[in-house]
């Protein structure tokens, strides 16, 4: 069964990035063209990008540049945001919906560094294993609550939630389709 790429795969690709490069404004194929697992990765994003008719500039992207509040295809999202908000006496209408994906975005930025906290920590013991224990268990519950807040943000990035295969990504936008594990464990 061949892989389908959704606006899932922007989110994954773009906070795994994050972890490995956190200083976005930094963000190129000239940056990192001497490290390829960050290379391929935003390659990758870039093609996900032109797919998904984003913004190529990463800050673009992060403002929410791409948002039409007015376009109608967000429109069940709005919905969805109003009928599951806890302040009734806030009219959802759009209007501030490129505001509220970049606030969103943001802190699901802020908490993708929290929870990537102890990641290249691979032997702990004592009082060191018990605080590394102790956070990866609350990092545990803040991701498996993460879906639903997620699925704010997919809404937004691709309300059509458009699809493609492997081989649509490769020959219409140049995606990398590339071995993870391997070229990560060559760089490790």
């Amino acid at each position: 069964m061949e892989k389908i790429i959704t606006a899932n795969n922007i989110l994954e690709t773009f906070f795994k990035l994050l972890s490995l490069s956190p200083e976005v404004d930094k963000w190129s194929e000239e940056e990192f063209k001497d490290n390829e697992p960050r290379l391929y990765r935003y390659l990758q994003l870039i093609s996900l990008f032109k797919a998904f008719n984003l913004p190529l500039n990463i800050q673009s992207f992060i403002n929410g540049d791409f948002i039409d509040s007015k376009d109608q295809k967000y429109k069940k999202t709005i919905i969805y945001m109003g009928e599951n908000s806890k302040a009734p006496c806030c009219k959802m209408n759009g209007k501030y919906l490129q505001r509220a994906f970049k606030s969103m975005l943001g802190y699901r930025m802020k908490v993708n560094d929290l929870i990537n906290y102890n990641a290249g920590v691979y032997l702990a013991s004592g009082e060191y294993k018990y605080a590394c224990m102790k956070i990866n268990g609350l990092n545990r519950v803040v991701k498996d609550n993460l879906s639903e807040y997620d699925k704010i943000l997919l809404s937004i990035i691709s309300p059509e939630q458009q699809t493609y295969t492997i081989d649509d990504m490769t020959q219409d936008f140049d995606y990398p389709d590339v071995d993870f594990d391997e070229i990560d464990w060559k760089h490790f």
